[in-house]
């Protein structure tokens, strides 16, 4: 059993260290980022499906989480444009507690994940839930993972949550467990340039402060 002296430093710390993780260090100013050129494999995927408005939110708002992830940083306009504050705050927080607020062990992806919509529904939120055939689990690269692929991965069903939120069609949560599907004909994206490895502070979204 821990001592209660023991827990009340316990308690006092983590209550510090959200503190310090909700504090921004630049004054609430967003950071503004390029969104880097996305060179396509076979070709980039157009038309059908990838015309419908929710699908252009859920794919916009599925990058703007690969670019935050990539340079470590929750501010940019291509995440907070298109995606819920609550969605982004649990992305950030899934972050920092996987590799660590310093980005300690760092894994960045080298293109948009590899997805193609296959279904849009629309929900009681004003918008629709978007289904995509998604082959991500291999899609990154680490320390121990220098090569992304989607060789071998089983395609996954995964389901895009958009909402009118506030007026503003926006990404607001993404259900997994779909069961398989068929993503033969996936194009896959790379940037250029590519993301590089590196360990920095990863930056809380504007909505902690």
């Amino acid at each position: 059993m821990r001592k209660p002296v023991k827990a009340l430093v316990a308690g006092v710390t983590a209550v510090a260290v959200l503190m310090l993780t909700a504090c921004d260090p630049s004054g609430g100013a967003p950071t503004e980022i390029a969104t880097p050129t996305i060179n396509w494999q076979p070709s980039e995927p157009t038309g059908g499906l990838y015309d419908d408005p929710y699908v252009e939110v859920a794919l916009a708002a599925s990058l703007g989480f690969v670019l935050a992830n990539n340079v470590a940083d929750y501010t940019i306009s291509q995440l907070t444009e298109t995606t819920t504050a609550e969605r982004i705050e649990a992305v950030y927080r899934a972050h920092i507690s996987d590799r660590g607020e310093d980005n300690s062990d760092p894994l960045v992806y080298p293109g948009p994940l590899p997805q193609i919509p296959i279904s849009v529904t629309e929900n009681d939120e004003g918008g629709a839930d978007v289904l995509m055939c998604a082959v991500s689990g291999q899609w990154y690269v680490s320390e121990d993972h220098p090569e992304a692929t989607t060789e071998g991965v089983e395609p996954l069903s995964i389901t895009l949550v958009v909402i009118d939120d506030d007026g503003t069609l926006k990404l607001d949560d993404v259900r997994g467990g779909e069961g398989g599907c068929d993503a033969d004909d996936i194009a896959l994206g790379y940037f250029d340039p590519q993301p590089s490895l590196e360990s920095k502070t990863v930056r809380a979204p504007l909505s902690a402060d």
